[in-house]
């Protein structure tokens, strides 16, 4: 993944902008400490609210133009005898909440060590850790972002919501300033969770006006010596309250944006709704990871479809924006993989191991399949890879999990993918022991072959081992 170029700075911004990809390390082995974000009592943080018209892209660089509408905090995090400067900031559009979190000097974990970030949601704000309360995790090498809750206990347990029949509806990016081990530098997340998810067992739906408290913890999984012994008490969190923006300027954005490929070259088409007359509209295509706009296009005001040509592959986003008055708009946003599948193509290789790793499987396996003469398509994500609706019998779909500790687990989504996939004919082929042997089940298992494995039966019952 490719890091956009920092830009400068607004005078006054809070945020300082993240420079390398945090990559590399292992997940949690052993959770020792919870941190929290100083000592503030409730109520001492002030309100964060700001409605953006223009999403921002998540790519980890917190840029302080596309957050320009977010309300923002900075204050001291204090765990375990280290203080860390520490900025938040909060907006929302008509579809989203993002929040941006930006701790500065801090070391990346050494090989084999793990920073676990989470951000815990208090629905009534009075800053206890409640049964069913949302929770977010988030692993320092972006492997995980996962949307979970409280179930009791202690303060910074968690379910995910996947476990308990919900969705995973948290979408982000996190990057570190130096993603070497032991060398300081500024961690950056990037969040997005929907206003309304649908997920009512597990998610709040927030509308305009609505408020909550949130708080920041961190767990590392090799305790430090200024640690040793420590236990934090039954609520070290500091709560920070939030407040659901409406939009100042009353233009509403685009709705409904759909957009799906051609499947034969990188050709794109995108449509929406446009709830009033616009005086233009304007299509915004961003590559997701290095924040590139590729593709920039003006429409009259009433348009509702567009199609255009895409001159990178890859996962990227398309930004639908409706122009109210001069300076005044609203957008909506959506992400599509274009990786076309052209009639006479028949292998598709889905290459999920990230940026760590001694092995590189997929340029391995793309180098082999050029070798013999098998056309393929060659993308980094499963789900928004939309042209896999035209395998079928005779195409191979190549699924590379990569190695312990920099594995990718497969998610409750991608599961259902695959058994669809598999049920229309679509040989498939995983790359990954810790699918069957660790890694909590999906869809897939049920239908993949593999009866268990017995060497790990004291995993059996919950992770659907023989």
């Amino acid at each position: 993944m490719s890091i956009r170029p920092a830009r400068s700075l607004r005078s006054g911004s809070p945020w300082l902008l993240a420079s390398c990809l945090a990559r590399s390390i292992a997940p949690l082995a052993l959770i020792v400490t919870a941190l929290s974000i100083g000592a503030s009592p409730l109520g001492a943080q002030p309100v964060l609210s700001g409605y953006t018209a223009l999403p921002p892209t998540l790519d980890g660089n917190v840029d302080p133009i596309e957050w320009q509408a977010a309300s923002t905090a900075t204050f001291p995090l204090a765990y375990c005898q280290e203080t860390h400067l520490t900025t938040v900031g909060v907006m929302n559009d008509d579809s989203f909440l993002y929040l941006a979190i930006q701790i500065r000097d801090e070391d990346f974990p050494s090989i084999g060590e793990t920073d676990t970030f989470f951000v815990h949601f208090d629905d009534d704000s009075d800053g206890i850790r409640e049964v069913g309360e949302e929770v977010w995790q988030i692993e320092h090498d972006g492997t995980l972002f996962e949307d979970a809750h409280h179930p009791g206990g202690l303060v910074f347990s968690l379910v995910s919501d996947t476990s308990t029949g919900g969705a995973d509806d948290l979408d982000g990016a996190i990057l570190h300033g130096a993603a070497s081990p032991g060398v300081l530098g500024d961690y950056t997340l990037e969040l997005r969770r929907p206003l309304d998810s649908a997920d009512d067992a597990h998610d709040p739906s927030w509308q305009v006006g609505d408020g909550a408290t949130f708080a920041i913890g961190i767990v590392e999984s090799v305790l430090p010596p200024a640690c040793a012994g420590a236990f934090p008490g039954p609520d070290p969190l500091t709560w920070i309250p939030l407040t659901i923006a409406g939009n100042p300027s009353g233009c509403p954005p685009p709705t409904d944006l759909v957009v799906t490929t051609n499947c034969v070259d990188e050709t794109f088409i995108a449509t929406w709704v446009n709830p009033i007359p616009y005086l233009g509209i304007e299509v915004t295509v961003v590559e997701i990871g290095s924040g590139t706009a590729v593709l920039n296009a003006t429409l009259g005001g009433t348009e509702t479809t567009f199609t255009g040509l895409v001159p990178t592959l890859g996962a990227h986003a398309v930004r639908v924006t409706g122009v109210c008055s001069p300076g005044v708009t609203a957008s909506v946003e959506t992400a599509v993989t274009v990786a076309p599948f052209p009639p006479g193509t028949t292998n598709a290789i889905v290459d999920l191991e990230g940026e760590g790793g001694e092995i590189d499987s997929g340029l391995a396996l793309a180098t082999a399949l050029n070798a013999i003469g098998k056309p393929h398509v060659h993308v980094d994500d499963l789900l928004t890879f939309a042209c896999r609706s035209e395998m079928g019998a005779g195409n191979i779909l190549w699924v590379l999990l990569g190695t312990f500790p920099e594995n990718h687990v497969l998610t409750p989504a991608e599961g259902d993918v695959l058994v669809e996939l598999l049920l229309g004919g679509v040989s498939i082929y995983i790359e990954g022991g810790d699918h069957w042997g660790f890694d909590p089940p999906t869809p897939f298992r049920d239908v993949d072959g593999i009866a268990g494995v017995a060497a790990f039966p004291i995993l059996g019952p919950k992770y659907g081992l023989a």
